[in-house]
């Protein structure tokens, strides 16, 4: 029998879930970082970001290469999350103007590119969640976060089923 990292596309599956909370002096963006590392593959299954917070904040989720635009977005750009709203991705009805991802596409992300989630700043103390679920062949990705002020991130899942 094989090594099911070794399979593709049947793999093995990645989950990942982290809150971060500010404290009151953290007026920033919030941003989970996801990179598949080189040699390796993944592709995203799903996922979700949670606003913590008691004001709507603007949210973005992007596959991103090299370019400082991102490559790929999952959800509209600058999406408004309400308060204690949850918003999945992807999603097919992203808007016209990012390109928006069609229902059924596979995404897949290569070595060296992430995934990055970020929950932008209005107001201090903010809290963010961020979920994910990954194919992977390789490397399992590692995983960076930021946070403006005392940043605490807790990790509820990282495991490999």
């Amino acid at each position: 029998m094989t090594e099911t990292l070794d399979t593709w596309p049947a793999g093995a599956t990645w989950l990942y879930s982290s809150n971060i909370a500010n404290d009151a002096a953290g007026a920033s963006d919030i941003t989970w970082t996801v990179t598949v590392p080189v040699g390796s593959e993944a592709e995203i299954l799903y996922g979700l970001i949670f606003n913590g917070d008691t004001v709507a904040r603007n949210c973005t989720v992007q596959i991103r290469d090299d370019t400082p635009a991102g490559f790929v977005d999952l959800i509209t750009r600058a999406v408004s999350v309400a308060a204690g709203a949850v918003r999945s991705f992807p999603v097919a009805n992203a808007s016209a103007d990012n390109g928006g991802v069609a229902a059924g596409t596979r995404l897949l992300v290569s070595g060296g590119m992430d995934v990055q989630a970020t929950v932008a700043a209005v107001a201090l103390s903010q809290d963010g969640t961020f979920n994910l679920a990954m194919r992977i062949k390789g490397s399992v990705p590692t995983v960076a976060t930021t946070g403006g002020g005392v940043e605490v991130v807790t990790i509820t899942i990282q495991k490999v089923l």
